[in-house]
């Protein structure tokens, strides 16, 4: 510990570095190699901030320094900045996060906590409202908060803040549930939406529609006049499909994704650059469904993008990411020119598959299951390559009854879209209020 700094500053109140007040220490570097489906957790980052976030265990042991119990104060410094009091039983620690141990000759831990909470405030101020924030430990350490002296006020601001701040968080508490039933809500569409369920009505007032395999065997009959190489198609068709066609409506059946589509293209493997004529879209452009336009890079390769340019309507399938991750989909609608990386592939469909419609099922739970079924699993990142995604058996009907059912789940998702801006503004004032009763209290107005 460094030396106190003595000088007064309100009465009873005296200036501290968080250095002074604790010893911070750093996670462990788990590999993914040490994961394990049993044994302690490792607690990462992702496991502060989202309760309902899966955990990786070790079976192992490791130093004392990376243990976890209840009740200790951690601190992820990386990316997303935050202190917590940890209540999920033993674990790991993982790196970027900080073990806290106070110096209680000096400090109350709940103290410290709130100090710590409300310097990550002024952080994230001083980084202009970034998400992502990084803090390196002397920057962290250096870092001056004020406290009383006094161990009885310390407590008593304690006690205050538990009272103030137990109404905010049954309100944090109310708005993550109400993201969660969000997030359930759009899965139930897009589950209705694959199974027929969404258009039960349309389909009793429309029987003049084709059966999707009158819709199959008119794209077999072209790709076979149009193919060169007929043993491969013939190959591709003659393939039995697994599900179970009566558990869809009548003229539905589930198709290999490989029957209707005449290709699957990987992107670019080239090197992008910080600056250039046209994005280069990566996996983290990837998000829900839609083009994320935010941070990109780019090229200025002419051949590159002649080869690799996207066309509005084009499904990008995501083949290489995190277990959890690997498989999401979007749907570039030309919004601006732009390329693919080669983490990523253009699904190249016929238009008798709606790619709205294909879109919204490639996010949906059922296929989520099956990428996770078949995602091989590598030291770092699962993959999913175009023959087992050629493999996805889509619930496929009329292109009249795909563009209904992407009419209905455009206009429930917008309704969705709408509650989550509402619990957004709720989140922000919510916080609001957390950042005012910490930044008051820590300069000796409470």
């Amino acid at each position: 510990m460094q030396n106190s700094q003595t000088a007064k500053t309100n009465n009873e109140w005296k200036s501290y570095s968080l250095g002074e007040l604790g010893e911070y220490l750093n996670g462990r570097a788990f590999k993914s190699t040490d994961w394990k489906k049993t044994g302690i957790p490792i607690i990462r980052i992702q496991n502060l901030n989202n309760h309902q976030a899966p955990f990786n265990y070790s079976s192992e042991v490791f130093e004392d320094r990376y243990r976890v119990e209840n009740e200790e104060l951690l601190v992820s410094w990386s990316a997303s900045l935050g202190a917590y009091i940890w209540d999920r039983g033993s674990g790991w620690l993982n790196q970027h996060i900080f073990k806290v141990i106070p110096n209680e000759k000096v400090v109350e831990k709940r103290l410290l906590y709130y100090a710590i909470k409300n310097i990550i405030r002024e952080l994230y101020a001083q980084a202009h409202g970034s998400g992502m924030v990084h803090v390196t430990k002397p920057v962290f350490e250096a870092q001056v908060v004020m406290i009383p002296e006094d161990k009885r006020l310390q407590l008593n601001l304690v006690s205050r803040f538990d009272d103030m701040l137990e109404s905010v968080d049954i309100s944090i508490n109310k708005i993550q549930k109400a993201k969660r039933l969000i997030q359930k809500f759009r899965q139930s569409v897009l589950s209705a939406a694959v199974t027929g369920k969404l258009t039960e009505e349309w389909r009793e007032k429309n029987q003049n529609y084709k059966s999707s395999e009158e819709i199959l065997n008119q794209i077999k009959e072209q790709r076979l006049v149009a193919g060169s190489n007929k043993n491969k198609l013939q190959d591709i068709y003659t393939h039995t499909e697994q599900n179970d066609n009566d558990q869809l409506p009548e003229k539905w059946s589930y198709v290999s994704l490989d029957k209707l589509c005449n290709s699957f293209s990987y992107g670019t493997s080239a090197k992008s650059q910080t600056e250039g004529k046209v994005p280069v879209l990566r996996m983290g452009n990837l998000q829900r469904g839609e083009i994320d336009w935010n941070s990109l890079v780019y090229t200025s390769d002419a051949k590159e993008i002649e080869k690799y340019t996207l066309k509005s309507g084009d499904v990008l399938f995501n083949r290489t990411n995190s277990p959890e991750l690997v498989g999401k989909t979007s749907i570039y609608r030309g919004e601006r020119p732009a390329i693919y990386a080669g983490y990523l592939i253009k699904i190249n469909n016929y238009s008798q598959l709606d790619s709205e419609y294909l879109n919204y099922c490639l996010n949906s739970g059922y296929a989520n299951n099956y990428c996770y079924q078949v995602k091989s699993d590598g030291v770092s990142q699962s993959n999913i390559n175009a023959q087992k995604l050629g493999k996805f058996e889509v619930p496929f009907c009329s292109i009249e009854e795909q563009q209904e059912i992407v009419k209905k789940v455009k206009s429930m998702f917008e309704v969705a879209d709408l509650l989550e801006k509402q619990i957004e503004i709720a989140g922000k004032k919510t916080d609001k209020l957390t950042q005012s009763i910490l930044a008051k209290a820590f300069r000796g107005e409470l």
